[in-house]
């Protein structure tokens, strides 16, 4: 008989199919199942266990610790420590399966030809360690406000706790929600949820594709542009610290400031391009370009949104030009409801966090507001924030001024910042009555109107003096008074609009209050033309709302309307030729100051005029003669001028009043508003890198 064989023995760091890694499981149950203490059934091999997979958990194994020696003597019988050891590194028999064999030191023996199963085992070891990496990540946290009524529930709960210094006390890290106030009136909880969704791979940080890209453009001039932005956007629209912002930007320190939001500095500045010397003498890049990538940057960053994610947005919402009208309200939507999550609703005054964020949690909130209001008044949507909703105080100097060394300037420019926020909330109070549905008495709307009118003359009367006209100085150039005006007169218009629907709709006829509004209405139209007329080339440099450019298209179709109800043909004229007078000012401004503000209302008033030439007859008409004075004064005068010049023109058919071209030096027209009120869509992707820069920049170098 020969001699029996000897056992071949495991060694150290291998899986050894003959042991078991428990007295009474042949396999070993993942970490979940373990928790549970329920059973770990494997049913597809290679897969997640039965139970992790109803639930939509990870199935995963807890690491094993290293082996305390590297080698073991074959000869010597392994110890029970050894055989423990081995039995923790075994997977399931599912997974061996693929690459069983009867020797385990002969299935070793070519190292070069390891099993699938092991690969999958590392494998699902590096994915454990990135989750938990993930979840140590507190960049990957972000803050869920908890509601009013969970916040109550959870505090009275919490007065009947032991106390901290309790032994039966839970630990603070473990209780479910944490406090920003313990008010007991108004408590407000707080809880963590991770920011990106769970399972999801993560590759570069959002924006930094983008951000490369933008870079490669701009080239030198980036600093000049984040410099700009700081200096002419952000001091007029206060979204977060400049002076920070400035100096996390020169310390190159990576992902401060986010790159999605330095995306948006970078695009948004584009704007204001020709009007530094420096960068005027220089092709400007091309605008669409740079805002398609930075769109895609702020999608990126809103699969794991954050408090920097609404910089981000804001700034997006309040740069220029307008490429998209629903794509701005869907933003702004998701705006809104971001800011709830993150509680900027809430007064922070005395929350228990730094200054720094407190002030930041109320610039955030009100330019919010402003985008929600002002959004509905431009894009015809009904508001999503409610004043009883939200009690934010009003925005003070020391919130919005950042500087260390703040000059007159960033103070009147924190000044106007203020009296938009109170501009917007009496938008707030009128935006109710444009988008009722219920009926409602005309009393209270009468009634609710004359408050209105009322808030407007307190507002103006309370405006400091240099915040009451356009100045002539290039001292105010950076504050954006002249877009702040044009937002007060455009409330007073909305007002008279308000009215005469009141009117219009009213159960009884009643033709003298009707011509009374559509007087109002009008005046209130040429009321903005004579604004419009009387600023200088230095005030459309400034900073200027978006929606600055619905308002002078909502004044251009209003005059229309009035000169067609109208059965006074000097009105009808009056009217029609402080339209020519409103196009002749926005062509001359977009031709000398690059105004893209311009754009929408010169594409619309040619859409009218074009479908419909018949508003211009002879027996109202000439109104187009204004169009052969090329050289329109800037004064509340230039009206009346054009006024004498059609009465000359009576005789006038409309076969010899051809209308001249208008070219908007914009291409994007049909991606606006038009007049039969198609709305366009940001499209773009993927991104085409040919027409990065814009040669119109070389129309105005003199090479002679």
């Amino acid at each position: 008989m020969p001699p029996p064989m000897p056992a071949s023995r495991p060694q150290t760091g291998v899986i050894n199919a003959g042991s078991r890694p428990y007295r009474s499981h042949k396999v070993r149950a993942c970490d979940l199942c373990r928790k549970r203490k329920s059973r770990c059934t494997v049913d597809i091999p290679g897969q997640s266990c039965l139970l992790c997979r109803v639930q939509g958990a990870d199935c995963h194994y807890q690491e094993d610790p290293p082996p305390e020696s590297s080698s073991v003597n074959a000869d010597t019988k392994p110890s029970p420590g050894s055989q423990s050891l081995a039995g923790h590194k075994r997977r399931r028999e599912s997974e061996l399966a693929a690459g069983s064999v009867e020797d385990p030191g002969d299935s070793l023996s070519d190292k070069g030809h390891s099993s699938p199963s092991l690969h999958r085992t590392r494998d699902s070891r590096d994915d454990d360690k990135r989750r938990r990496k993930d979840e140590q990540d507190p960049q990957n946290e972000s803050v869920l406000i908890v509601g009013p009524v969970a916040a109550e529930d959870a505090q009275v709960i919490e007065k009947y706790m032991p106390s901290e210094r309790s032994s039966k006390s839970v630990e603070t890290g473990k209780k479910p929600y944490k406090v920003y106030s313990n008010d007991p009136r108004k408590p407000v909880l707080y809880t963590t949820v991770s920011r990106r969704r769970q399972g999801v791979r993560v590759g570069n940080p959002p924006g930094e594709t983008q951000k490369e890209i933008l870079e490669q453009i701009l080239g030198p001039f980036r600093h000049d542009l984040v410099r700009l932005f700081l200096d002419r956007f952000n001091v007029a629209f206060p979204i977060f610290d400049g002076q920070a912002f400035w100096e996390a930007y020169i310390s190159g320190a990576p992902d401060d400031p986010p790159t999605t939001l330095l995306c948006q500095v970078y695009a948004m500045s584009l704007v204001y391009w020709k009007h530094t010397p420096k960068l005027a003498r220089h092709p400007k890049p091309d605008v669409r370009y740079a805002i398609n990538l930075t769109v895609a940057a702020l999608h990126e960053e809103f699969s794991a949104p954050g408090l920097s994610s609404l910089s981000a947005a804001l700034v997006d919402l309040t740069g220029r030009p307008i490429f998209s009208m629903t794509g701005n309200a869907i933003s702004c939507g998701r705006l809104v409801s971001l800011s709830h999550c993150l509680g900027l609703n809430r007064d922070p005054s005395n929350w228990k966090i730094s200054l720094q964020e407190k002030k930041q949690r109320i610039r955030l909130w009100w330019g919010v507001v402003i985008h929600d209001r002002w959004g509905s008044f431009g894009h015809g949507v009904p508001p999503q924030i409610a004043k009883n909703q939200y009690d934010v105080p009003l925005p003070s100097v020391e919130v919005l001024v950042t500087q260390p060394r703040a000059t007159s300037q960033h103070i009147r420019a924190a000044h106007c910042h203020i009296a938009l926020c109170r501009l917007t909330e009496i938008l707030g109070e009128l935006l109710p009555l444009v988008y009722q549905l219920q009926p409602r008495s005309a009393r209270e709307t009468s009634k609710k109107l004359r408050h209105i009118r009322t808030d407007l003359d307190t507002w103006e009367d309370s405006l400091p003096e240099f915040l009451r006209a356009p100045s002539q100085s290039s001292e105010a150039s950076i504050c954006g008074t002249s877009s702040l005006h044009l937002a007060f007169l455009a409330v007073k218009m909305l007002v008279c609009r308000v009215e005469l629907h009141e009117v219009n709709n009213s159960d009884t006829d009643n033709p003298e209050a009707r011509r009374y509004f559509q007087t109002e209405c009008r005046k209130a139209a040429e009321e903005i033309v004579q604004f419009m007329a009387s600023l200088q080339n230095v005030h459309f440099r400034e900073f200027w709302l978006p929606y600055s450019a619905f308002h002078l298209t909502s004044t251009a179709t209003l005059l229309v309307r009035c000169a067609l109800e109208t059965t006074d043909p000097e009105v009808a004229r009056s009217c029609l030729a402080n339209v020519d007078t409103l196009r002749s000012i926005l062509r001359r401004v977009r031709e000398e100051e690059d105004w893209d503000v311009a754009d929408m209302c010169l594409d619309h008033c040619e859409r009218i005029l074009s479908r419909h030439p018949e508003i211009i007859s002879s027996n109202i008409g000439g109104a187009s003669g204004g169009n052969q004075d090329k050289n329109t004064n800037n004064n509340a005068g230039a009206v009346d001028e054009n006024n004498n010049n059609n009465n000359n023109n009576l005789t006038m058919t409309p076969a010899t009043m051809g209308l001249p071209e208008t070219h908007t030096h914009n291409d994007i027209v049909d991606d606006m508003m038009s007049i039969s009120g198609t709305f366009g869509t940001m499209d773009g992707f993927p991104f085409d890198m040919t027409g990065i820069w814009d040669v119109s920049g070389f129309q105005d170098v003199n090479f002679t």
